[in-house]
């Protein structure tokens, strides 16, 4: 029985996308993956191609289907929606977005349904066994500085979200690609020519984004030690400071999907995750400077 998506045929994958579903298991998540638009079969066998397939017998939480437009609508700016249990909760897109759109869909997904955790936005990385986590608003420079963290040899957790459970405070890992935009995609590309992505297409709404694939991270709860925000500001001297625990949590809250929604509970489960790590913001100019800080984070813990 295959195990892996890359053990799939290219044709045998695109059969099982557009006519069963594809049952596929993402971090703590299984999606059932359907689309009668074949062209997201070669990013997405690349980019989970080592995440492990479902037998038909498995329980789904999320079942997602991208239909392409039909009708006169195929010829004439043709478009894709996304659909979860038969609902339609975005608006269409063009059809050359959508891959950005299925991983955006399943982002949706795990934020609007998943609070069994506390979720915050943010990317979370892993060197020496110790667990960084990078929360930022878009702008901010996180995704960039995920990459290239990833290219000097941290294992990447998340690119967009951190899942605490709410009881323990510990970070469930769930590995998907790295998403970039516009000129981060040269930044990284040009100063790793190793990295590679397997997906780069216009958008309407933010420009270019392009997906990389990341390692498939198969371990426990893992207890986070470091929170660092980083804020990325052209030509800005480097600059850190060291948060407290109310400023650390507040910043924390910002940047969370369901603080608001878990009510007391969200408020219990962001103090168990605070009460364990260090707040840090930084300011850089340079990814050299904000690199060298988290190394040194990492390898006095």
């Amino acid at each position: 029985m295959l195990q892996y998506v890359k053990e799939l045929p290219e044709s045998e994958l695109t059969e099982l996308l557009t006519s069963q579903g594809l049952p596929i298991k993402i971090g703590p998540f299984n999606f059932l993956l359907s689309s009668n638009h074949t062209a997201i079969v070669k990013p997405f066998r690349v980019l989970y191609g080592n995440h492990k397939l479902l037998s038909k017998d498995d329980f789904v939480d999320f079942n997602i289907y991208l239909k392409k437009s039909t009708g006169i609508r195929r010829w004439f700016k043709p478009q894709i929606e996304f659909f979860f249990d038969d609902q339609c909760p975005f608006k269409p897109l063009s059809l050359r977005e959508a891959f950005p759109l299925l991983e955006w869909s399943m982002n949706w997904c795990i934020g609007a349904h998943a609070h069994q955790y506390l979720i915050i936005h943010s990317a979370v990385l892993k060197k020496n066994d110790a667990i960084v986590i990078l929360p930022g608003a878009p702008g901010s420079g996180k995704s960039t500085l995920c990459a290239a963290l990833m290219a000097e040899g941290y294992q990447v957790l998340s690119d967009e979200l951190a899942l605490f459970d709410r009881e323990t405070g510990l970070i469930d890992p769930v590995c998907r690609p790295i998403s970039l935009k516009n000129k981060s995609i040269d930044v990284i590309t040009e100063r790793y020519p190793s990295l590679s992505p397997a997906s780069n297409v216009r958008t309407e709404n933010k420009g270019y984004v392009a997906h990389f694939p990341t390692d498939v991270n198969i371990g426990k709860l893992c207890q986070p030690r470091f929170v660092v925000f980083p804020k990325y500001k052209s030509g800005a001297p480097f600059s850190q400071s060291e948060l407290s625990k109310a400023e650390c949590f507040l910043k924390c809250v910002e940047d969370s999907f369901n603080y608001n929604h878990l009510g007391s509970e969200g408020f219990d489960a962001m103090s168990a995750f605070i009460s364990n790590v260090d707040g840090y913001t930084i300011e850089y100019d340079n990814l050299d400077d904000a690199i060298a800080f988290i190394n040194a984070k990492v390898n006095s813990d």
